[in-house]
Parts: structure tokens; sequence; C-alpha cells
């Protein structure tokens, strides 16, 4: 116990000399109605440079246990598959992939996909039938979705890209002919509809978010440094008319629970982490202390203060244009479940970000 502890205080004091020194980092932090909001101090480079980043967030939620789970892979039946797909208003027709660790439904492509209703009533469409389709097959997952998209809209794509450029440059005319041209590159060979909604979720174990991309030490013997990864997650894809046409989700059960206190696969993982980074999370006790880590150590937490506005040229452009600056805000702070080795589970913290320019308006 008193090792793990040791540790813990050794990996905070490596990670935020400055948070745990400079209280005033959030000294003008308020709490109300459900939202945090303040313009913080954060602290980036070698030379330690402070700048301001902008905190408006919803009240996060409150921290996991202190345990570790140890997981292991689930499994459904395809008659489960099916059961699910009736209960969200499907067909049951269609391809069903379904080793141990995950499930995957194929439905008809060929079906109409056209509908008269707007994308984000599309987008509300396919993110009900997404939670329909999971509840009833048991799988957990975050109700907020951590993507919505549509994968083969060109004119979805292209609203899309003229609203960043519009916000970031002062002409966008270069920006448009290349995104145009990169479409018909990626899509030379796809021949699928357009009125399709793709949704990805978070999964969940124990109303506990799942973090989509973790990183653990490998412990080869030839290769000591090296890490492992690998991505977790469900989605769905949903035509305008109302099909499920793709379905997949990894599979997690709790096998066990135990203490971080004097837990040896924990401490071996703070001892290591310093030296490998962040891959977008990091253990932290709770929301106050992610945010002291992350606005004291960017590269742990991912954050930039931002540019100033500058004149920009690429090698398409004959002459200058104007880069308009922006600034940083943090917009969440959430705690995820990361791994820790390949079966073992604890908590970190996520601090998600946007950049708002001059007029207000955030990147989505």
């Amino acid at each position: 116990m008193m090792r793990t502890i040791v540790n813990l205080l050794v990996f905070l004091l490596m990670l935020c000399p400055a948070a745990l020194a400079q209280s005033d980092l959030l000294n003008d932090l308020t709490v109300e109605d459900g939202w945090v909001r303040c313009t913080a101090t954060g602290v980036f480079g070698a030379d330690r440079i402070q700048k301001p980043i902008r905190i408006d967030s919803p009240l996060p939620e409150d921290s996991y246990p202190a345990e570790i789970l140890t997981l292991k892979k689930g499994y459904v039946s395809k008659k489960q598959m099916q059961s699910a797909l009736r209960a969200a208003g499907q067909s049951t027709q269609g391809q069903f992939f379904n080793p141990r660790g995950s499930a995957m439904y194929t439905g008809d492509w060929r079906a109409k996909a056209a509908a008269d209703i707007s994308n984000e009533e599309a987008a509300a469409q396919a993110v009900r039938i997404g939670l329909a389709y999971f509840e009833a097959l048991g799988v957990e997952v975050d109700p907020v979705p951590r993507s919505v998209s549509r994968p083969y809209d060109f004119d979805a794509y292209m609203e899309g890209q003229t609203a960043v450029y519009a916000h970031a440059f002062s002409d966008t005319s270069t920006f448009i002919d290349n995104a145009r041209a990169h479409w018909k590159r990626r899509m030379k060979y796809e021949d699928k509809q357009p009125e399709y909604t793709a949704v990805h979720f978070n999964l969940m174990v124990g109303s506990m978010r799942l973090w989509s991309n973790p990183t653990y030490p490998a412990h080869y013997a030839d290769e000591p440094d090296a890490w492992e990864g690998f991505s977790t997650g469900a989605h769905v894809i949903v035509s305008d008319s109302g099909v499920l046409v793709e379905a997949a989700c990894d599979l997690f059960e709790i096998k066990a629970r135990r203490p971080i206190e004097g837990d040896a696969v924990y401490s071996d993982y703070l001892e290591t982490f310093r030296q490998h980074g962040s891959n977008g999370v990091f253990p932290a006790q709770d929301w106050q202390n992610a945010l002291y880590i992350a606005l004291s150590n960017p590269d742990i937490g991912g954050l930039s203060w931002g540019a100033e506005e500058q004149p920009y040229q690429n090698q398409y452009m004959t002459e200058p244009i104007t880069a308009y600056g922006f600034s940083t805000v943090i917009t969440g702070i959430k705690p995820y479940l990361s791994a820790i080795s390949r079966s073992d589970w604890v908590l970190f913290w996520r601090i998600e970000t946007t950049d708002e320019f001059a007029d207000g308006w955030r990147r989505p």
C-alpha cells in the first residue's frame, strides 16, 4: 500500500510541479447551474510560458471507484443479435459475425436509403436505433455518442469543410478545391448511397466509460520499452429511411475487482507512464486534479493555447492569406477506464477541448 501511495505522489510531482505549487492556476473556477467556468492559466513549453485557457464545461461526473477491474471478452449469439434487431424495429436478415469479444451485423445496403428528413433528424433517428439495438443486446454504451457523421454524403462533407475554413482563413478557395479533390479520390470506388448516418459510441461496463484507444506496457523481453494498444467501441450505420445496415461492438464483462492500494501492476504502470506519454487520457484522482495536471503539463493533457492571427501561404497559393487567430476552450472533463495491462483497467481522465475563433464560432 505504501509503495503505491509513494509512486502516485512521485507521479503527480513529476507531471505537475507547477500545479501543486501554484494553486492560483484555478483560483477563479466557478461551479454554477451544473457548469464549470473560468479563465485559468496554462503553463507551456520548456520555458513554462503562462497563457490563458478558458474552461466552459459541464460539471464533470463523479470519479470512478479506486479499484482495478479485470475484464474478459464477452459473447453474444446470432439468436441474441436477431432478437436485438427485432427490438430495434429492424429486419433479422443479414450477415452475422460473432467471435468471442465482438459482434457485427451487416444488413441490406441495397435498400432504399433516401427519405424526406433533415440531416439533424437522420442523426437523432440513427442514435435512437443504435441505442435501442445495443440495449436489447445487453451491451452498455454511453448514450452521448462519441461522433455522428455522414460518411458517404458529399454535400454534408463540403458543408462541414466550408464552415471550418470560412472561420479559419480569409480566403477559402484553395482549401475548398483541395477538399473537393480529396473527396473524389477517396470515394472513387465507393458506390454506397449518400443517405446514411454513422454513429460511434463509447462502451461502458458497470456504468463506467471505456477509453477507445487504451495502451499499456508490453513487457517484451527483447523490447522492454514497447507498449501495446487496441481500440474499443460500438457503432451503427443507419439510412435516412430507418434501415440499420451495420452494427458492431466489442464485448467486455467484469471478471474481478481489486483495490488499487499496493497493486504491483498499477505501480509498474505509473513508473513507466511518464516516459511513454499520454494517449489522450491520464491518471488523476478527481476532475480538479485532472485539470491541474493538464494545465501545468500540456503534453499530458493535450492542451495548446491556440494561435494568433498571422499570414499563411502554402504551395497551392500564389499570395498569402490571413489565418485567423483562435483560443483553446476546455469543453469537457471526463472519467474513463483505460487499460494498464492486457486485461486490467483503472480510472483515467480526459480533457476535451475545441478551438474558438474571434466571432465566437467553435470548431465541431
